[in-house]
This record gives structure tokens, sequence and C-alpha cells, in this order.
């Protein structure tokens, strides 16, 4: 997980903690949010995707 996009812990008192933190700060609620997306959509969207398969039929065509 890249920095700043939430918080990965089995610990229960600071995941509460963040989600509080969240409550109480929307625009770092969101901030965390957009940054798990890109994160997300960078490594296991459709364009990753389509990029690995390419990159695999080039391979095996050559």
């Amino acid at each position: 997980m890249p920095p700043g996009a939430g918080l990965l812990s089995n610990d229960l008192e600071a995941l509460a903690a963040q989600a509080r933190h969240w409550l109480n700060d929307p625009d770092a609620a969101a901030a965390a949010g957009t940054a798990a997306r890109g994160h997300a959509l960078r490594h296991y969207g459709l364009d990753r995707f389509l990029a690995d398969w390419d990159r695999i039929l080039e391979k095996v065509t050559a």
C-alpha cells in the first residue's frame, strides 16, 4: 500500500483511531481514498491487465 492510502493493521485501536481521524477530517479521508484508488488502478486496473497481456502475447509470438 502506498504512503497516504490508508492503514494496514491488525491493531484494533490503531484502526479505530484512523477511522475517527477520517470522520473528523473528511479532506484527509478523501486524500487517502484518492491515493488508494490510484494505486489500485495502476496495479490492478484494466490498463495494467491489458498491458500485461500485450507483453505476454508479444513474447510468445516473437
